[in-house]
């Protein structure tokens, strides 16, 4: 079979192995599992504290929390408000210890400095701080290959958007849906970046975020909040909204660990056709 056919199967498959993973037909549920609920929950209490510190921002319009009803539906409350029925957003069931859950009720959105401090390429140099751009983003990491760089004048001008290692950076313009994980100790992100980053010691399985981030879910939930002009892009505000099914702790790893297994199958399998 011709690459320019074996190419489109092995991103179908890949696809459809992350279908299954975000459904829960991956791996079996363990029913000794502790609900994805009471995780959220523990983050909640966590996030609320670091607010209260002044060391995270509050979300904008209060905290959300999905549950289902006993009515079998699936509501969403933000802060104090009434809790609404959100059974539309809902693309497919979860199992009974699985929930669904925010991008912004797991982690934090970071957008980059976009005032008067936001360096002009042309004042870039190629040693310094790393100032990243969607194109820097390779193979799910940072590449230090093709990097323009700012002064440390310039960094510590910045008021907004500074990376620390283990960032994870997702493409809001342009590339959308292109994102990676930081690996250098300090940067800044250009206009097409936010940063996605976890300031709690309770947390989703990062490896399971990631898996969420590749899966056709963000592709569907892009495609419902993006702008569809030519030069498509997703405003910090709509990628906070983006939602996801939430699993076990332990199912999370035992999810990654699936995934990360049946990609090395199938990379050896297509290896040799170049797909």
């Amino acid at each position: 079979m011709s690459e320019s056919k074996v190419a489109p199967i092995a991103a179908k498959l890949r696809a459809s192995v992350l279908q299954q993973a975000v459904e829960g037909g991956l791996v079996p549920q363990d029913p000794d599992d502790e609900p994805s609920s009471v995780l959220l929950e523990r983050i909640r209490e966590e996030r609320a504290e670091l607010v209260k510190q002044k060391k995270a921002k509050a979300s904008r319009g209060g905290e959300s929390r999905i549950y289902r009803g006993a009515d079998g539906s699936w509501y969403e409350q933000r802060g104090k408000a009434e809790p609404v029925c959100i059974d539309k957003e809902i693309p497919f069931d979860v199992p009974d210890n699985w929930t669904w859950a925010r991008l912004d009720s797991l982690v934090s959105i970071l957008n980059g400095d976009r005032g008067k401090n936001y360096p002009a390429k042309s004042k870039l140099v190629t040693d310094g701080i790393p100032f990243v751009s969607a194109g820097n983003i390779k193979d799910g990491t940072v590449k230090a290959a093709g990097l323009l760089c700012m002064t440390p004048d310039q960094y510590h001008a910045l008021k907004a958007g500074k990376l620390k290692k283990g960032d994870t950076l997702f493409c809001i313009r342009g590339s959308l849906g292109k994102h990676g994980t930081y690996p250098f100790k300090q940067g800044a992100i250009a206009s097409s970046l936010v940063i996605i980053r976890s300031d709690t010691k309770l947390s989703i399985d990062e490896q399971f975020l990631n898996l969420l981030l590749d899966s056709p879910l963000t592709a569907l939930e892009i495609r419902k909040r993006s702008n569809g002009t030519a030069q498509p892009n997703l405003s910090a505000k709509e990628f906070c909204r983006f939602l996801y099914p939430i699993p076990p702790l332990a199912e999370q790893r035992r999810i990654a660990a699936k995934v990360a297994e049946i990609r090395t199958v199938l990379a050896g399998r297509f290896i040799a056709s170049g797909a």
